[in-house]
């Protein structure tokens, strides 16, 4: 009898035992052979339990970076999150069994194919992760950009759909991996745990104990690409090679997992997304209706759209509340809170609906109460809104990320009052919105870089472009957005809205 049998560079993996369609059994058990003077990567399996127990052959593993000599007999059991590494020093085979058991780690399980999805892709093979670069890239500016966590999204044949930044200066010095990210020899790794066999995540060490998690994005069955990133020093790592150079500090086990919790969400949200799509498209074939496609794609990007507090703001936000209320007594956190409860309320309450500008506005004006919380003195705002604008229909938060970008990039080493203004006036059948700061305003070549990206749509989807976005599917009779802006003497974004649409 044969059974199914996954290559790697080093050996094989003969598949044994599969649950298939067993509920009552997960387990999967294989054979490992590997051949003389062959090594594994180093790796991490997070999402399931293994046993392994050695069959025939000699040789050596490295478990945690402890070193161990391996023998016929020897059984080893190892945890989610254990480091594994096997090593083939001997003159024959070294043949393992193999038990692994899947686990659910901080309930952040991976999305696997027919776990929660609607219904098969009819045609997988033609699937291309390429094909959804725009809405991949919406979901990762809403969940990962804000946290400056350098994970990036390639597709299976190499090609770069979103770059990560932040990398750490060690990686950016030995391995220069800004000028391109597959000189990081982790990136390079692609003979590893692949489906039917297996849909996980896994991490693999480099040689300086620097960790890179994997996390592969699986539609019906077959790999469109890869969630790659992190690039941690995980406290206790052995370091192999010795250098010059300052490592990244060390992170505990915890961290670990919420990196891997963050990665896993930004899999499932995209994989979600394509099943949806592809099933919407379905439907749209076999009834022949092309325009309920349309608006199905379109709802569905405008829900991802409307995901404007993103993690790293509410973090902030409330370990801010904590601190005030150790500092300053019970006041401002009193206070601190409701403007936040205010904010979240109309989020809930708003999401995928129009509202009135002055719901806008005062939604806004929470929001600056709270950066009034942080810089007191050091700040202050004014509106200036003519006529009864007020009432005018417009998309749910399309002020706030705009105005969030001043505290982002244009106040952030500010030494005097940081002073922001926000006017909203008729002009004819128009109403322009102005909004303009005081902060460090940018150097013309990155202004014109911003206005190219915004006019082609293309480059990062930062809180500018999601907004352009938005108001262009709000207003197809047309909307405008432009950027003004001086080194060292402020920014000024101008919104030119038609101003004769429906009152809220």
């Amino acid at each position: 009898m044969s059974f199914p049998q996954q290559e790697f560079d080093w050996g094989t993996i003969e598949w044994i035992y599969e649950p298939q369609d067993n509920p009552y059994n997960v387990m999967h058990i294989g054979i490992i052979k590997m051949a003389p003077g062959k090594r594994q990567n180093k790796h991490v399996h997070y999402s399931d339990e293994q046993l392994l127990y050695v069959l025939s052959g000699r040789g050596q593993q490295v478990m945690n970076d402890e070193l161990q000599d391996l023998g016929p007999g020897m059984i080893f059991h190892m945890n989610p999150g254990d480091m594994h590494e096997t090593i083939n020093n001997g003159d024959e085979d070294l043949v393992e069994l193999l038990i692994s058991i899947p686990v659910n780690l901080n309930n952040g399980n991976i999305v696997k194919p027919g776990a929660g999805s609607r219904s098969p892709v009819s045609d997988s093979k033609n699937l291309d992760l390429r094909l959804y670069t725009e809405a991949i890239r919406s979901i990762y500016g809403n969940l990962i950009s804000p946290l400056n966590v350098p994970i990036s999204i390639i597709t299976d044949a190499r090609e770069i759909l979103v770059k990560g930044e932040h990398f750490p200066d060690f990686c950016r010095k030995v391995c220069s991996i800004e000028e391109d990210i597959f000189n990081c020899e982790l990136y390079n790794i692609t003979d590893e745990y692949k489906p039917p066999y297996y849909f996980e995540h896994t991490s693999f060490v480099c040689r300086y104990g620097i960790t890179v998690i994997l996390i592969p994005v699986i539609v019906d069955q077959r790999i469109l690409g890869y969630i790659r990133g992190g690039h941690v020093r995980e406290a206790h790592r052995l370091i192999e090679v010795r250098t010059i150079h300052e490592l990244p500090y060390e992170r505990p086990k915890s961290s670990m997992h919420s990196l891997l919790d963050l990665m896993i969400k930004l899999q499932k949200q995209i994989v979600q997304y394509i099943e949806s799509a592809e099933t919407d498209q379905q439907m749209a074939q076999k009834d022949n209706q092309e325009n309920l496609l349309k608006e199905n794609l379109k709802n569905t990007e405008s829900k991802m759209l409307n995901i404007q507090i993103n993690n790293h703001f509410l973090f902030n936000t409330l370990g801010a509340i904590a601190n005030l209320s150790l500092q300053d007594g019970a006041i401002k956190s009193y206070d601190a809170i409701i403007h936040l409860s205010k904010m979240l309320r109309y989020n809930v309450n708003a999401e995928d609906r129009v509202v009135s500008l002055g719901d806008e506005l005062n939604y806004l004006t929470q929001y600056l109460n709270l950066q009034l919380l942080r810089f007191e003195e050091r700040m202050n705002f004014d509106f200036d809104i003519e006529g009864n604008l007020k009432t005018q229909r417009v998309p749910f938060n399309f002020l706030q990320p705009i105005v969030e970008n001043s505290f982002k990039h244009g106040f952030t080493n500010a030494s005097e009052v940081m002073t922001l203004k926000i006017s909203v006036k008729p002009a004819g059948e128009k109403m322009i919105i102005k909004i303009s700061d005081n902060g460090a305003g940018m150097a013309a070549g990155r202004l014109e870089r911003l206005r190219e990206e915004l006019k082609s749509n293309q480059g990062r989807w930062g809180g500018t472009r999601m907004v352009l976005t938005k108001l262009r599917r709000f207003y197809p009779e047309g909307v405008s957005l432009d950027i003004e802006s001086d080194l060292g003497r402020g920014t000024r974004v101008t919104i030119v809205l038609p101003g004769g649409g429906q009152n809220a």
